[in-house]
């Protein structure tokens, strides 16, 4: 019987994807089998349901029409947090007004469109705009989010957004009779929008996650039992300092991208390379056409091994332009072959 690399009491017949789910299915993906416990991977789920949903990869995910699991509920990121992560804050500059508004992106598209939204302009004749999320469901919750923006003496003056919404925004704004705005941009109007993303340790510890158990999936040699193993560990399950295990960098790792190349598909890698001294990982997500975004160096641990070898070992998972028949979002391959992937 297996024990859980975690707990180790126990037994470890969970089945593990050391990438989430969230990202797709891939062919030739083959999960962690033999480490964890079912309830050790239930606390690892919440790590990858922030990464997933709050950071610059649950914007991506929007952007490519990413589902994941089918059976679990799909909020927009541009509405709702999870996991103690905020939600994507996405503005751009009002056509007319002096101020920011909210946008989304429409699922499976490089389009931006604007949120669901009131602009309201304050004693000062200052103009805010509120996104109407799924927690401003009365007048009273309105009012709430005012006072908690600072926003005094508001005045309706507009409501952005799909104009069948209408009877819903005038029940949140009983006496106004305010304009509807639902063809705010022109066709084809290019605008600079700028996203944020708030997020927690959470977020960190599951691409430390990702990185370990990549480890030991490519790496059959080594148990997760080892002592070394045991910093990284407890940061994935407990916490702590993120930048002794987790760095981010814009340095590039991936020879090919040095020289400003970006691929014609959208794609993740992920690598490990193991020394006589230590073992580092590198993780990069949604490298695409025109985008190369920082990457993740992940310390696991010094090399346990009384035999010392270099030894590197790296996959890329490819996006398909649509689902295969299969039902597949695309292939996982070796990094050696990149060069037929990553350049036109």
């Amino acid at each position: 019987m297996y024990r859980c690399i975690y707990c180790i009491n126990n037994e470890a017949k969970s089945k593990e994807h050391y990438v989430p789910a969230c990202l797709g299915s891939f062919h030739n993906f083959e999960p962690l089998l033999n480490r964890l416990c079912a309830k050790c991977n239930g606390q690892i789920s919440l790590m990858e349901e922030q990464f997933c949903r709050c950071g610059p990869e649950a914007f991506f995910r929007r952007m490519k029409g990413i589902r994941g699991r089918k059976y679990h509920n799909k909020p927009s990121p541009f509405y709702r947090g999870s996991a103690g992560g905020k939600r994507i804050v996405f503005q751009t500059e009002h056509p007319s007004l002096d101020c920011l508004i909210y946008g989304e992106l429409e699922e499976g598209k490089e389009k931006a469109y604007a949120a669901s939204q009131i602009i309201f302009c304050d004693i000062q004749e200052k103009y805010h705009s509120v996104l109407i999320t799924e927690r401003i469901k009365s007048t009273e919750d309105l009012v709430r989010e005012l006072e908690a923006r600072g926003i005094v003496g508001g005045k309706p003056v507009a409501y952005i957004g799909d104009p069948n919404e209408k009877e819903c925004i005038k029940r949140l704004l009983p006496g106004f009779d305010i304009k509807i705005w639902n063809d705010l941009f022109r066709d084809g109007e290019k605008r600079q929008f700028v996203a944020k993303f708030e997020i927690t340790d959470l977020y960190f510890r599951c691409i430390a996650k990702i990185a370990f158990h990549y480890f030991l999936k490519h790496f059959p040699q080594f148990t997760g039992f080892e002592h070394e193993f045991k910093g990284i560990k407890h940061f994935i399950m407990n916490g702590g300092d993120v930048n002794q295990w987790v760095r981010q960098e814009r340095k590039e790792f991936i020879e090919q991208l040095k020289g400003g190349a970006t691929p014609q598909q959208y794609l993740h890698v992920i690598a490990v390379e193991k020394t006589y001294l230590e073992i580092i990982a590198r993780t990069q997500f949604f490298i695409g056409p025109n985008l190369v975004p920082y990457h993740s160096k992940i310390f696991i641990g010094k090399n346990p091994e009384k035999l010392h070898y270099d030894q590197s070992i790296g996959h890329q998972l490819v996006y398909f332009d649509k689902t295969d028949k299969n039902g597949h979002d695309g292939i996982m391959v070796p990094l050696n072959t990149i060069k037929k992937s990553l350049l036109p």
